[in-house]
């Protein structure tokens, strides 16, 4: 597992996958400052692990910068794509309504 802290050691982000699972984080907005992650087991035998991580992510990884698809109205809207990788574990979408209607996804 995997928490991400701030200076004062405030709980940011968390992973908290079971077993071998990678874990994929992506944290709020950070300011400029110093932060720390702390990798720990949670419980058991010894766990290996590598570390990596990233300011270089997609732009559609934040829910400010999602990709537009317009206005939905009665013909459906649509999108393929792929997410996976730790630079790409988020992808947001944005719809608009002309009027209040039920949505299927």
């Amino acid at each position: 597992n995997i928490d991400i802290l701030d200076q004062f050691g405030n709980l940011l982000a968390f992973g908290a996958q079971f077993g071998n699972t990678i874990e994929r984080v992506l944290t709020p907005l950070l300011a400029i400052g110093t932060y720390y992650i702390r990798v720990y087991q949670l419980s058991g035998a010894s766990t290996n692990y590598d570390l990596a991580f990233t300011t270089d992510f997609n732009g559609d990884d934040t829910i400010r910068s999602g990709i537009p698809m317009g206005t939905l109205a009665s013909s459906p809207l649509t999108q393929s794509g792929t997410v996976g990788g730790a630079a790409d574990i988020h992808d947001y979408f944005s719809f608009t309504l002309s009027s209040t209607r039920n949505v299927r996804f």
